[in-house]
């Protein structure tokens, strides 16, 4: 096609030319002797003969007609019109991540049809970045060649935690700069709704594009685990609509102990129990769904934890000390003042009845500094406390010499005070008044704190105003006496730490850890559970399950308000090509030819 095509005109001027150059007279260099011999031979060549000889053997003529040719045809500016695809030149891609997108309804599974599908989103000239979503939006390349981001792409894997869209969009709309911004978001939206960070984005020019994968697959998986006080509990979900039969397998140290068939109903909920569970366990379900992450639970059962504990008292008999000898957590050692060890070594240091004068200047520094440091103190009430002035900055209360009989009335509920049955118990009780920080659990008819704790430098100092002897409580007789002291040493001191987490957690770690993670080993203080497996660090081991419910319901579903693609489809335009300059050049090009032959005959 032409824009021009009145110029085509111009090519008419070809014929006058060819005329005149063929009718041109040609001088001719003829030796006499030979003169008739000559005319005879030009008789008998006909005149056609003589036009195309003389034609051809000028190239001058074929140069001018070429310049004429390409000169007319750059002037009626030719051109042609292609189909071409228009894409952002800035382009933010968002992968979800999330333990959902692990899920084999779409061969091979959702998240390598996402990366399938993100690849195809972009060229080598757009400039592209990478944000992978997972619980925290990790940004893995911004503003990367094609090339980059395909190699990327191919390396990265899906976690087993949940996902945060919002966050991922609105990272990738920081990291976009320039004009022609784009973002696509890769996600099977099983448990997410991006709409919020969208209707951020669009407000500021932002094209954006919802990919959806997955095509809503069946899963019985588990969904929940509690500690119980002898073992576990485990809730396994179905989202199937039929009623099922599933295999459960329970391991311990990776030995299968046990194996059973049960039923689960349609859209139900089956909760097992697992009793003396001890070392490295693991629950499976034998089933075949669409996303085994959660089909296996794993379970690290800490060892019971002994706790050292001194006793400091005149009394060499107690029901207090009888009390604690039976508790399994409590290792007890027990001191008569003023002989006293080092309390450093102890996880907590009792204070029972103890005199002024076996109170010596030496054990009272050492205690103070014992709790500065971070130790635990209990003092308990007793006829001789109002005169230990030397330990009253450390006690949460203020006591007076005065004693009173009163009931026990729960101030505060807590892990101290929760379940144990005060009701009925008679109390004789020193007068005392409640410090500023310090928190009351349990007091007196007047307000006189009984059971009370505060935070004293980096230890923790308790004050039991219940005295375990006839005269003061009838509480020592009761059952909950025991179970009591339990809870407060446990408070105190700290229980076991809870050794199975979720994933999508970070563990933070004192100092640079060599650590073994489900799939490798990595180095570091700040350990993240994106894996559910067992990880071991400093001769311990932590089990990471995913555990959510909505991860593990993978069915599919539209988000209102939201528009989801299935595939990319790119945007053409008609793009007018001219190569007009192409015919002036070689316009030119045969100038300059005309030029030199005419030089190198010497006609210049």
């Amino acid at each position: 096609m032409f824009g021009n095509p009145v110029a085509l005109f111009g090519l008419a001027a070809l014929l006058p030319i060819v005329i005149l150059y063929l009718v041109k007279p040609k001088p001719k260099d003829v030796f006499i002797p030979s003169l008739m011999f000559i005319r005879e031979v030009e008789k008998r060549e006909s005149v056609l003969s003589s036009l195309l000889k003389r034609f051809v053997r000028d190239p001058l003529l074929l140069i001018q007609l070429a310049v004429i040719f390409f000169a007319a045809l750059a002037m009626a500016e030719p051109f042609y019109i292609s189909r071409e695809s228009v894409k952002a030149e800035n382009i933010a891609l968002v992968i979800d991540a999330s333990a959902s997108m692990q899920a084999t309804d779409v061969a091979p599974s959702r998240f390598a049809k996402a990366v399938e599908l993100a690849k195809s989103a972009f060229s080598e000239r757009d400039r592209i970045s990478i944000i992978l979503a997972a619980n925290i939006p990790i940004a893995v390349l911004k503003e990367g060649t094609g090339s980059e981001a395909k190699a990327i792409l191919s390396a990265l894997k899906p976690k087993a935690t949940p996902a945060n869209l919002n966050d991922a969009i609105l990272l990738a709309r920081e990291m976009l700069s320039g004009e022609n911004k784009r973002i696509l978001v890769f996600s099977d939206f099983s448990n997410a709704d991006a709409s919020l960070a969208g209707k951020i984005a669009g407000a500021e020019g932002i094209a954006l594009d919802f990919f959806r994968v997955g095509g809503g697959g069946k899963n019985i998986g588990i969904v929940d685990m509690k500690q119980l006080k002898d073992g576990y509990s485990i809730l396994v979900k179905s989202y199937v609509d039929k009623d099922e039969m599933l295999g459960i397998e329970i391991l311990r140290n990776g030995v299968l102990v046990s194996s059973e068939e049960r039923g689960i109903a349609a859209l139900s909920s089956e909760l097992l129990t697992l009793r003396n569970v001890s070392g490295t366990s693991a629950v499976r379900l034998r089933y075949a769904d669409d996303f085994p992450l959660d089909n296996q639970v794993f379970i690290a059962a800490p060892l019971p934890e002994r706790h050292k504990v001194l006793m400091v008292s005149a009394n060499r008999t107690s029901y207090l000390k009888h009390a604690l000898s039976s508790l399994k957590q409590v290792e007890l050692a027990e001191a008569v003042p003023p002989i006293v060890p080092a309390f450093s070594s102890y996880a907590a240091v009792i204070l029972d009845r103890v005199s002024r004068q076996s109170l010596l200047p030496g054990m009272v520094r050492e205690l103070s500094l014992y709790v500065e440091n971070g130790g635990n103190l209990i003092v308990i009430a007793s006829e001789h406390l109002k005169a230990l002035e030397e330990v009253h900055h450390l006690l949460p209360v203020e006591i007076r010499n005065d004693t009173a009989a009163s009931g026990v009335k729960i101030e505060t509920s807590n892990e101290v005070t929760r379940d144990i049955d005060f009701e009925g118990v008679a109390v004789k009780y020193l007068l005392a008044g409640a410090k500023n920080s310090s928190i009351t659990l349990a007091s007196a008819a007047d307000g006189s704190p009984l059971i009370s704790f505060w935070y004293k430098g980096g230890g923790k100092v308790a004050y039991v105003g219940i005295r375990h002897e006839a005269g003061w409580s009838d509480f020592y007789l009761k059952t909950s006496f025991p179970i009591f002291w339990s809870k407060l040493l446990e408070f105190m001191v700290g229980g076991e730490e809870d050794e199975n987490l979720k994933t999508g957690n970070f563990l933070p770690l004192q100092t640079e850890t060599r650590v073994k993670t489900p799939s490798t080993t990595v180095v570091t203080d700040r350990l993240f559970l994106d894996e559910a497996g067992v990880y071991e660090f400093g001769g311990k081991k932590i089990a990471a399950n995913l555990l959510d419910e909505r991860e593990s319901n993978i069915s599919t579903r539209a988000v209102e308000g939201m528009q989801y693609k299935r595939s990319f489809e790119r945007t053409s335009v008609e793009i007018r090509r001219e190569f007009r300059d192409y015919l002036l050049f070689a316009a030119l090009a045969f100038v300059i030819g005309e030029l030199m032959l005419l030089n190198r005959r010497g006609e210049l």
